[in-house]
């Protein structure tokens, strides 16, 4: 079934994504969801701009201060898993006016390159990174009243394929392990090894090169970099 952004926008019926692999994996309409209903449930008046008409602006956000001000926030969205260009900086410049904003946000699941951060800079557009976008998450979660899609678990009581003790330890170390070369790598964790991925490799327990290519995800070139890494995590202590 194809998401319906307009019908989101008109029932009000949203779930949030409860991880940032979740945000990960919205495409960039429902990225855009994501963020409307964070600052709706702020209670911030939201608005979409026209499709065709956005002027390089996805969203607007009013919103009132403690001593009355009202100030008006564009903000550009891009759910990428690779940095925003000048491009999208450039797109946005004509719209303070266009739109009589206050301040100018672009807020991205990734980053920005140096290029499009200093043109940013240069011109008061505020950049919300990865960063900004976990921490909005993890904020939500310490809110009332906000509902969460069903966080799937390696974990399952019902699911009959659920891990061992000592398998939820390598499981672990898996995860880890992938946050590690994530940072390195400065790669968000989904294009490192999916989740499932992971749990591949809990049960197949590989033993060499040879097993590791067979689980689906990895490649000769990942297993060729991160082989011996991997085959570490199965040393529990």
């Amino acid at each position: 079934m194809s998401f319906d952004f307009e019908k989101e926008l008109r029932t009000g019926e949203y779930l949030f994504p409860s991880s940032m692999e979740e945000i990960d994996n919205l495409t960039g309409k429902e990225f855009e969801t994501y963020l409307f209903y964070f600052f709706k449930a702020h209670g911030y008046i939201v608005k979409t701009t026209l499709p065709g008409q956005d002027n390089g602006l996805d969203l607007t956000v009013k919103v009132k201060f403690t001593d009355g001000a009202e100030k008006v926030i564009g903000l550009q969205a891009k759910r990428w898993s690779t940095k925003v260009g000048v491009d999208q900086i450039r797109a946005m410049l004509d719209t303070k006016d266009y739109y009589a904003l206050d301040y100018l946000w672009i807020i991205t699941t990734s980053g920005l390159t140096q290029a499009a951060i200093t043109m940013a800079q240069n011109n008061g557009i505020a950049v919300k990174d990865r960063n900004w976008v976990s921490d909005s998450l993890n904020h939500l979660k310490s809110l009332k009243g906000i509902n969460f899609r069903k966080k799937e678990s390696f974990i399952d009581e019902e699911d009959e394929n659920k891990l061992s003790y000592k398998e939820e330890q390598v499981y672990e170390n898996l995860r880890m392990l992938r946050k590690e070369i994530s940072q390195i790598e400065k790669l968000p964790i989904w294009m490192i090894f999916s989740n499932q991925t992971l749990l591949d490799i809990v049960k197949a327990k590989p033993k060499n090169d040879t097993d590791l290519l067979r689980i689906s995800g990895l490649g000769r070139r990942k297993v060729e970099k991160y082989s011996e890494l991997i085959l570490n995590c199965f040393n529990i202590k």
